[in-house]
């Protein structure tokens, strides 16, 4: 029997369909990786919040009750400035993580698309390696008929004589 005569594109289908499942995996990976790292950027923005107002807090129930002199006041201040500087950057770096999480779903449509054609792909060439099979096949038993009725055919000649 011959041989398929598109099976080099059948096997490149194949890797390519192999590819784009590992391109959605990696893909989805790498979104839940990044959503992660913006829930702990998330969780040090609020930490950094509620540690700053706990000082500020903590910093005017002691002005009520006592006197501050200079020094203090500076420190709170210098201070409340350092957190807020923080506060500042993390908000700056949850921003740019958000952007890389929604650049990672986009990823992952791009996979999804990629998959589902390359899984297309791979399907119409093996309907058509089928249908090849089935008309080979096809070929080969009309060949073997014809060849057992020539060889009925010359046997029945035969006795006949």
């Amino acid at each position: 029997m011959t041989q398929y005569y598109l099976t080099s594109l059948l096997r490149l289908r194949e890797r390519s369909k192999i590819a784009a499942e590992t391109e959605l995996r990696e893909a989805i990976q790498s979104h839940r990786l990044a959503e992660i790292k913006l829930v702990e950027i998330a969780r040090s923005l609020r930490d950094s919040v509620s540690a700053r107002t706990k000082l500020q807090q903590s910093f005017f129930l002691r002005a009520r009750q006592y006197s501050c002199n200079k020094r203090e006041v500076s420190c709170h201040i210098s201070s409340r400035e350092r957190h807020l500087s923080s506060e500042n950057h993390l908000k700056t770096t949850l921003a740019e993580q958000q952007e890389t999480v929604d650049r990672a779903l986009l990823k992952i449509e791009l996979a999804k698309t990629r998959a589902i054609d390359a899984e297309r792909d791979l399907k119409l060439i093996e309907r058509h390696r089928a249908k090849w099979d089935q008309q080979r096949k096809r070929q080969k038993d009309i060949q073997e008929e014809y060849i057992n009725d020539d060889l009925n055919g010359v046997r029945f000649a035969i006795k006949k004589v």
